[in-house]
């Protein structure tokens, strides 16, 4: 029974170790996952992000993520990894989906060569652009509150204090690094937009 448990216990930490390395993975190369509708659709909500059951190998590295219920996923993430809570790997799940959708988006601009097509991808551009701004604003914030920690935690004699300070400024950092950033609406899609003849409108 013992050994049940513990394999048990090894299946959830590998699958949720898994699932950071699959989302990173669709950040860094987005289009990969396109065509994959299983893992988009999966990754439309919290629950199902908690029941994805899927196999794949990431730089060479095998991952396996197995399905678990969400209240799992949630009691158990930071007890494998105490630099990780759940709102950080919720926040990667909802940046994997804009991050899937942006190249979709991409990709329909740029078959269609006419000026609302253009006007979409400069749309587009200016987006990234915008949000890579923030992301290194946000890192810029974050580096210079670890610079700022680490010598107040030097300085402090108390463990107790230095403990408190620590686990402080990772709270700290990691809701600076999971901050979303704003996104600029897309124009709107005119391809389904009929033009009414003169009899159509008597």
């Amino acid at each position: 029974m013992r050994s049940s448990n513990k394999n048990k216990s090894q299946t959830i930490k590998n699958s949720i170790m898994s699932l950071v390395a699959l989302l990173n993975d669709i950040l860094k190369h987005p289009e990969k996952y396109v065509e994959n509708h299983y893992i988009r659709q999966s990754l439309n909500s919290q629950g199902g992000m908690a029941s994805i059951d899927h196999d794949s190998n990431i730089d060479d590295i095998v991952i396996q993520i197995r399905p678990m219920s969400l209240t799992t996923l949630k009691s158990k993430i930071s007890t494998y990894n105490q630099d990780v809570s759940f709102e950080f790997i919720d926040s990667l799940r909802l940046d994997a989906c804009d991050a899937i959708d942006r190249v979709k988006q991409q990709d329909r601009a740029q078959k269609k060569p006419t000026k609302l097509g253009l006007q979409e991808q400069i749309v587009i551009l200016k987006s990234d652009l915008e949000s890579q701004r923030e992301a290194n604003f946000h890192l810029l914030q974050a580096l210079s509150l670890s610079m700022s920690s680490i010598s107040n935690i030097q300085n402090e004699q108390d463990q107790n204090i230095r403990k408190k300070l620590g686990k402080d400024a990772t709270d700290s950092i990691l809701r600076i690094l999971t901050l979303k950033p704003r996104q600029i609406t897309p124009p709107p899609n005119t391809s389904n937009i009929v033009t009414l003849k003169n009899d159509d409108k008597k």
